[in-house]
């Protein structure tokens, strides 16, 4: 681009690999090819886009959009005016790129562009697509796109063609693989461990709102008898309120993760909600160490203690905890026995310690390092719980005792204390407040 001055734009100059989409500017045939502008008897058609609006390549793979009978051309040019090319590849060895446009579809607001991407990488390969919007006049926007791992999500919504060449438009159930299917929301899988909610006559893929599949099934090892594993292995309705405070019908799923160290076994659960969509909604996972108070939502025993939901009986006394209220454990996880400030047990509550995020607090533990004047012992329990009324609500106050050493110094002990409290009065939602913890000695 050329100022009124003569000097040179460079802020509007443009870079292209082809020239036809300017000849008419100029009034002449600057390729050489026979036409003044785009030849549209030269271009083809993409070989996977068959229906609706097709998408066309030029001999330097830059890409038009005509109606089914080839006509109506529309170049697609980026926000800067150029013509964005998206058909390349590179190999360095170790692994190779690939990049290749598909298809385009007309929407309600413009043109969609699917974008085809397959990275390897030792002998590992994985495919991710792009979906670009363009506006009526063909105009894409670089910074509004989706990226998914499984195009078949959109071949039925968007461009109505098998992209993946799996020979089914739109997602294929036929090999669906039953993981849970115990309630009336059924979990399956497919070959590559994408995983589904079947829930009466519709079938919903699981998503990150990016468009990836969540990884819930997963087997690893390493070293000398270490391993973990993921494993999703129920799923149940669930209406909750969302992460921008919408209440929605949806679903929670519950994935179970153990770790062996050894001759040891650790098991937590994460829950995560899914939309009416399938999409998760990540600000939502809950990470728990028992499974036990959830159970009930998913009207089955998922950790195999032949139970459904806990028994009292079964929790584990802190020994620490000896009057009123009582603090009990199953492993990691915490539980409140609410005697109601009363003595008989009829009225006896029973509420799972997690936090305002729905997760497990872990305060159990100890460890040390070094030796000598340079060793470090730090030892953290819980060591009490009881209700208090603060301004006439009621709320709950957790002791956590925590005892450091610093070399041969002696032994100090600290103590953190913090509420446990309901959103609103009677609300039933118990969680504990990080924002109130106190240190004290």
């Amino acid at each position: 681009a050329v100022k009124q001055d003569g000097s040179i734009d460079w802020e509007k100059t443009i870079w292209t690999e082809s020239i036809a989409g300017f000849e008419s500017k100029f009034g002449q045939d600057l390729d050489g090819d026979g036409s003044e502008g785009v030849n549209v008897s030269k271009l083809t058609t993409a070989s996977l886009d068959k229906n609706g609006y097709l998408l066309k390549k030029d001999a330097k793979k830059l890409l038009y959009i005509t109606d089914n009978n080839g006509d109506n051309l529309i170049p697609i040019t980026d926000e800067y005016g150029g013509y964005p090319m998206f058909d390349h590849s590179h190999n360095w060895g170790a692994g190779s790129h690939s990049s290749e446009a598909v298809a385009v579809e007309q929407t309600t607001d413009g043109f969609s562009l699917a974008v085809k991407r397959v990275d390897t990488f030792e002998g590992s390969t994985s495919t991710f697509w792009e979906i670009l919007k363009l506006n009526p006049q063909g105009v894409l926007s670089w910074d509004s796109s989706i990226w998914t791992d499984d195009i078949a999500l959109y071949e039925k919504t968007i461009f109505n063609d098998d992209l993946d060449g799996d020979g089914s438009l739109g997602l294929n159930l036929s090999g669906l693989i039953d993981v849970e299917t115990t309630g009336d929301e059924k979990l399956k899988k497919d070959s590559k461990n994408n995983f589904y909610i079947e829930d009466g006559t519709s079938t919903l893929k699981i998503a990150f709102p990016w468009g990836g599949s969540p990884d819930y099934q997963v087997s690893e090892s390493w070293g000398s008898g270490y391993t973990f594993t993921r494993e999703a292995v129920a799923v149940a309705d669930k209406t909750f309120t969302d992460s921008d405070g919408t209440s929605r019908d949806g679903y929670v799923v519950a994935i179970k993760n153990t770790f062996k160290d050894g001759s040891e076994t650790h098991i937590d659960w994460q829950l995560d909600y899914v939309k009416p969509d399938g999409v998760i909604d990540e600000g939502k996972t809950e990470h728990k160490f028992s499974i036990k108070n959830d159970e009930a939502a998913f009207g089955m025993d998922l950790d195999g203690d032949e139970k459904e939901g806990f028994d009292v009986t079964d929790l584990e006394a802190v020994a620490t905890d000896e009057v009123g209220d009582l603090l009990k454990k199953d492993g990691y996880a915490y539980y409140i026995l609410d005697d109601n400030d009363t003595s008989t047990k009829s009225d006896d509550k029973t509420i799972a310690l997690v936090d305002s995020w729905g997760d497990s607090p872990y305060f159990d533990y100890e460890w040390s390092y070094g030796s000598g004047d340079n060793a470090y012992f730090e030892k953290v329990s819980t060591f009490a719980v009881e209700s208090f009324t603060e301004k006439g609500v009621k709320k709950f106050m957790l002791a956590v005792k925590r005892e450091e050493q610093y070399g041969s110094a002696a032994k100090e002990t600290f103590w953190e204390t913090f509420k446990i409290v309901e959103s609103s009065p009677g609300a039933g939602d118990w969680a504990l407040d990080w924002s109130t913890g106190a240190h004290t000695k």
